[in-house]
C-alpha cells in the first residue's frame, strides 16, 4: 500500500489581504499555504516547508532573503515585489533578489495558483526526487481554465 503524498507546504511571508484570501481559497488537497510574519520567517526551521514566498520591499527584506537562502537545506525562496524602491525599477529589485539567492523573482499582483505552480515547478527542478508532475499538470489546467 502506497503512502499518500504529504502536502506541499508554502510559507507565505507577510501576505497582503488579497493574496492571503486567495491562498486560503485555493483549496487543493496537496497544497498548503502557511501565512507567517517576517520575524517568524527568520526563525522558521528550514525543513518546515517546501518553499517560501517573500515580499521584497526594502533592503532589510533583501538581507532576510539572503539569510534564508544561505541556510543549509534551505527551501527555495520566491521573491515577489509590486514596485521598485530607492529609485530603482521593479525589474532591478527582482533581479537583485535573484542575485541574493531567490529561485525566481515575480511581479505583484500575483495569485496563489501562480505562486503554487511556480513553487512546485522550482522544487521539482531543484530536487527531481520531489517532483510532482501530476500536481504541476493539475495546477496548469486550473490556470488555463
Amino acid at each position: 500500500m502506497t503512502q499518500p503524498l504529504q502536502r506541499f507546504r508554502i510559507l507565505l511571508v507577510d501576505p497582503d489581504d488579497l493574496l492571503a484570501a486567495d491562498a486560503g481559497a485555493l483549496s487543493h488537497p496537496e497544497i498548503e499555504f502557511v501565512p507567517t510574519t517576517l520575524p517568524a520567517a527568520s526563525a522558521q526551521p528550514a525543513g518546515d516547508c517546501d518553499a517560501i514566498v517573500l515580499p521584497i520591499d526594502s533592503p532589510a527584506t533583501l538581507e532576510l532573503l539572503a539569510a534564508l537562502c544561505g541556510r543549509e537545506d534551505a527551501p527555495p525562496v520566491i521573491a515577489i515585489a509590486g514596485s521598485g524602491w530607492a529609485g530603482r525599477p521593479l525589474e532591478f529589485i527582482l533581479t537583485l533578489a535573484e542575485l541574493r539567492g531567490a529561485a525566481v523573482g515575480l511581479p505583484r499582483p500575483i495569485d496563489a495558483l501562480e505562486l503554487a505552480l511556480a513553487a512546485v515547478e522550482i522544487v521539482g527542478r531543484a530536487k527531481p526526487h520531489n517532483a510532482r508532475p501530476r500536481l504541476v499538470s493539475e495546477l496548469e489546467h486550473r490556470l488555463a481554465v
